[in-house]
C-alpha cells in the first residue's frame, strides 16, 4: 500500500504546523511542510489500514525526494539566524508520534468487549494478540520515519535538543511515546490509563488457563513480554 499524500491528513491536529509564524524563514517553511505533510501521511496510512497490514511505503523517487528534502532542511537550519522557530522538527514529529500512539491504544484496549470477564481466556488472548500486532507495525513505522529523517537526526536533532544533552533517536522517541501513551507508564508513575496493567492481567491469566485453549499462549506471552523488554519494562512470569 502506497502512503497518501495529504488529503487525509487535514482533521488530525498533529499535522498541524506551527510553521506559519512570522518568525519562519520564507525559504525554509516550503521544505518543513513538505516533510512533515509526507512523514504525517505514513502515520495516517497505518493509522487507517489493517492492524495486520504492512506500513504504507514510498516509490523509490518519493522515498530520495523527502530524504533529499529532510537533508536540505538541515543544511538550511544550521544557520543561527535563519527565523526558524527552535526545535520545531523535534516537537511536530513527538506529537505526531503520540496522536498515533493514542489510536492504537484506542484499537488495543476498547473494542474486545465485555473486560469484567476475567475468566475469559479468549478475551485476554484477543488483546494481546492485538497489541502485538500493533507494536510490530509500529516498530516497523518507526524504522522507515527514521531512516527518512536519519540526516537531521544526526545533526539537527541534536541542535535542536542541544549539543550538551543525551539526544533520543528517532526510533527511540517511538518507544517513549509508545511506552507513555499506550501503556500508561510514566516516570512519576502509571497514569489513569494503565495499559500496563491490563498486559500483565492478561498475561496472568493466560499463563494460568488451560492448554487445550490455547495452544500458542506461552509463544504469544513469550512474545509480550520480551516486547515490553525492548521498552525497558520487566515483566515476571
Amino acid at each position: 500500500m502506497k502512503a497518501s499524500r495529504t488529503s487525509a491528513t487535514q482533521d488530525n491536529p498533529a499535522t498541524t504546523s506551527s510553521t506559519s509564524s512570522p518568525t519562519s524563514s520564507a525559504a525554509v517553511l516550503p521544505i518543513i511542510n513538505y516533510i512533515e505533510s509526507e512523514i504525517s501521511s505514513l502515520y495516517v496510512a497505518a493509522e487507517t489500514s489493517d492492524i495486520d497490514e504492512a506500513p504504507p511505503i514510498f516509490s523509490p523517487k518519493a522515498y530520495l525526494e523527502i530524504y533529499t528534502r529532510v537533508h536540505e532542511y538541515d543544511i538550511a537550519t544550521r544557520a543561527q539566524d535563519n527565523g526558524v522557530a527552535d526545535k520545531h522538527l523535534h516537537r511536530w514529529l513527538d506529537s505526531r508520534i503520540r496522536y498515533y500512539c493514542t489510536s492504537m491504544r484506542k484499537r488495543i484496549f476498547d473494542s474486545h468487549g465485555n473486560k469484567t470477564d476475567v475468566t475469559n481466556s479468549s478475551f485476554f488472548r484477543t488483546l494481546l494478540t492485538t497489541y502485538m500486532s500493533c507494536y510490530r507495525k509500529f516498530c516497523r513505522l518507526a524504522t522507515l520515519v527514521g531512516n527518512l529523517l536519519r540526516s537531521w537526526t544526526r545533526h539537527g536533532l541534536r541542535r535542536e535538543k542541544g549539543e550538551n544533552t543525551y539526544v533520543a533517536s528517532v526510533e527511540e522517541m517511538h518507544q517513549i511515546a509508545w511506552r507513555q501513551e499506550v501503556l500508561g507508564n510514566y516516570a512519576r508513575g502509571p497514569s489513569p490509563k494503565d495499559g500496563l496493567k491490563e498486559l500483565k492481567n492478561a498475561i496472568a491469566v493466560l499463563v494460568e488457563a488451560d492448554p487445550e485453549e490455547g495452544e500458542e499462549d506461552p509463544a504469544l506471552v513469550k512474545d509480550v513480554v520480551k516486547s515490553l523488554a525492548v521498552l525497558g519494562i520487566k515483566v515476571e512470569i
